[in-house]
């Protein structure tokens, strides 16, 4: 049975994941900056204020210590999952003292902020202590625990001999292909008299919103820059307009990217009211405007006032209580009693608060059209209340759409069609199965269990639809409109079967269509090419950097990452050069490569003299753009050994990536003779052979 198959896997995911963090730990017991240079804590910190932050969590500041390293050094980023603990001179002793837990809220180079739900006892005793504390990841247990449940309940609906609807029968494989076929409509959106919000919509896209909207599952299948995004808020706005469709509107993915990607958009274009739509989920994690997420809205609700009152009301206590804490902690190891006094007088107005925040959310929930959500929050308990008692086909979610499909382990989701599954009629999923895939800890190896814990989880529900019914509700979206169609042209012959071409407007753009006109590139002509390599096979001091210890910008091996000094050298020139002759803006260059070691040693050489050119990993990248992309590929070694720079679904996002100018470094000869080379690799470097203007860089 699949629930069999998912407990299995991810039982084993859980465990390494775990292991991943103890080794990491153990390892670098004492070595905290080693620790802090990968972004894994952050130390030095001690309290400055509590306060009520949204939801009526609590906001915990840490200053750090001016006497440090400055804070900008720290890699922990907004929404990372931390533990706050007493600071000591190893990880063992800090662990065992006082632990919170919560998310990174906010930070600066002075201040981190911590937003916490935890019992206020446990947490009023950091007012009590001084000293310093610091910040380590970890990892997210409640997700795990709700793909769990969730597998609880698909394994009783396996074994249940009750009949279920079709959308459930076609996802556990219990209709075949033919059967399936013969329930669904394949019109052309020429058939119907649909009028279109978005009249640049080419014919894929209106086909796939035409299909999505007439059957009861479907797939939109979107390569690079093929307007995904635009085709589901189309078809968010066709249900908008439709007075047929009486429930509401779920809109999931596996990130807050995904998510609020199409939520910008579809706020932007104004054809939905803005109380229509509802951002459920952490603020701290959300992506451009906050307008739409739940605890704006309550704040901005009837009893919004009251509420706002409330959490005043409840800060001025907090300060007082700090305020007479650290009068009383020279005298005694316990707050006075009137400290006590206070933190009981917190508890109630925040009994108080809780209460009436949720009735707001009730009624915001309840009144709203379209939810948006990430997987894993689709379960939060305020969308749940959606099926009280009183619950009716109207309050119960109707359409389901997850995006950045491909990017999701399925048991994730699974989340959203079990706890919605009541009045669910539709399921739109979207994605692209040749871009990045799921992010999975357990890696192949010569253990039978890894192995079979990678294909369960890396296999996608796009992946096993798609095996087996082939493509009999999926819509494939063809026309790409952000590259010249030299960069297009051989993603799209190996990765799509050439099915993808270029839009008119984009298929000969060039970096000197940005210039100004009395700019010329005569004596710099490759600036100009759309395909440029930088190829070291000339010269062995372009092998990649051996491991060295100790405290260097190129140097974090914990996780064996690679790094290559001198092909840094080489991105650094060729930006040089860009913004010299071109005049380009640093903020149309980005650069991409495999490895966080060569993208900390980028940044290090790269960013102190073009502070806005963006340096992220292939994984770093997914969904974003730029004018000129330099993608390092590090890999020079006497082996010809690989890597995972061999993953081509990896490169397909990297080489996406350009809009005029596509430049790469690296060792052609290692990537066509290598053993470990595939025929992506293969046809890539023949085809750049063919294409591609190839320079051999002097240092």
């Amino acid at each position: 049975m699949l629930s069999n198959t998912f407990r299995e896997a991810l039982l084993c995911e859980q465990t390494e994941d775990v292991d991943q963090i103890k080794e990491l730990l153990l390892e670098n017991d004492s070595n905290f900056k080693q620790l802090e240079a990968i972004g894994f804590m952050a130390r030095h910190l001690s309290v400055d204020s509590l306060s009520t932050g949204p939801g009526g969590k609590l906001l915990i500041k840490l200053l750090f210590n001016k006497d440090k390293d400055s804070m900008s050094s720290f890699n922990l980023k907004v929404g990372d999952i931390v533990i706050l603990s007493k600071g000591s001179s190893n990880l063992k002793t800090c662990l065992s003292k006082l632990e919170i837990q919560g998310h990174v809220y906010r930070q600066s180079k002075d201040y981190i902020t911590l937003i916490v739900d935890q019992d206020l006892d446990f947490v009023s005793e950091l007012s009590d202590n001084n000293g310093f504390y610091f910040l380590i990841k970890t990892i997210n247990e409640i997700t795990y625990r709700k793909m769990f449940r969730t597998i609880d309940k698909l394994k009783m609906i396996e074994e249940s001999e009750e009949n279920h609807s079709l959308l459930i029968d076609v996802l556990l494989n219990r209709i075949d292909k033919d059967t399936l076929k013969s329930q669904l409509n394949y019109s052309s959106h020429h058939d119907k008299d649909i009028s279109f919000f978005n009249s640049s919509l080419n014919d894929s896209q209106k086909n796939a919103v035409n299909f999505a909207l007439n059957n009861p599952i479907s797939i939109i299948h979107g390569p690079f820059a093929c307007g995904k995004t635009s085709t589901i808020v189309e078809i968010l706005e066709q249900i908008n307009n439709s007075p047929e469709h009486k429930g509401k509107v779920m809109v999931c993915g596996p990130s807050n990217v995904s998510v609020d990607t199409i939520l910008e958009k579809v706020s932007k274009n104004g054809n939905i009211k803005h109380g229509q739509l509802i951002r459920i989920g952490n603020p701290t994690r959300m992506h451009g405007n906050f307008s739409h997420s739940l605890d704006n809205m309550v704040n901005n609700g009837e009893e919004g006032t009251i509420c706002k009152d409330i959490k005043s009301e409840i800060n001025t206590l907090l300060r007082q209580s700090t305020k007479d804490n650290n009068k009383t902690r020279k005298k005694t190891p316990k707050p006075a009693l009137r400290g006590k006094a206070k933190w009981n007088e917190i508890k109630l107005l925040r009994k108080d608060l809780s209460k009436r925040e949720g009735r707001l959310v009730k009624d915001i929930v309840k009144n709203s059209k379209f939810i948006f959500a990430t997987l894993h929050g689709s379960s939060n308990k305020q969308v749940l209340t959606l099926y009280d008692d009183e619950c009716n086909v109207e309050n119960g979610v109707e359409t389901l759409i997850i995006d950045e499909v491909s990017q999701a382990l399925e048991p994730q989701c699974w989340i959203p069609i079990l706890d919605h599954m009541k009045y669910l009629k539709r399921i739109i999923f979207a994605g692209d199965n040749k871009q990045l895939p799921p992010t999975i800890k357990t890696l192949p190896s010569q253990s039978s269990a890894n192995n079979k814990t990678f294909k369960a989880l890396n296999t996608t529900i796009f992946d096993r639809l798609e095996s087996i019914y082939d493509k009999a509700f999926i819509s494939f979206l063809n026309t790409q409109y952000r590259m010249n169609e030299r960069i297009m042209e051989f993603p799209s012959r190996q990765m799509y079967d050439g099915q993808v071409v270029s839009g008119d407007t984009n298929r000969h753009i060039l970096l000197s269509d940005l210039c100004d006109d009395e700019i010329s590139i005569e004596s710099d002509e490759i600036l100009n090419e759309p395909l440029l390599w930088y190829d070291t096979q000339c010269d062995l001091s372009f092998m990649e950097d051996q491991k060295i210890d100790g405290n260097n910008p190129k140097k974090n091996d914990i996780f064996n990452s690679k790094s290559n000094i001198n092909e840094v050298y080489i991105a650094l020139k060729h930006i040089e050069r860009l913004i010299d002759v071109l005049h380009l803006k640093e903020e149309h260059i980005g650069i991409i490569t495999p490895y966080q070691a060569q993208v900390q040693q980028m940044r290090f050489h790269i960013n102190e003299k073009f502070p806005s050119i963006e340096i992220h990993t292939v994984d770093g990248f997914q969904g974003n753009e730029k004018e000129c992309i330099i993608l390092s590929l590090v890999r020079f070694n006497e082996n010809n050994e690989l890597g995972f720079v061999k993953d081509e679904r990896r490169l397909n996002v990297a080489i996406t990536r350009a809009k005029r100018q596509l430049c790469v470094i690296g060792n052609i000869e290692t990537f066509s003779i290598s053993k470990e080379s595939n025929n992506f690799l293969k046809n890539w470097c023949a085809y750049i052979d063919a294409e591609a203007i190839i320079e051999y860089p002097e240092l």
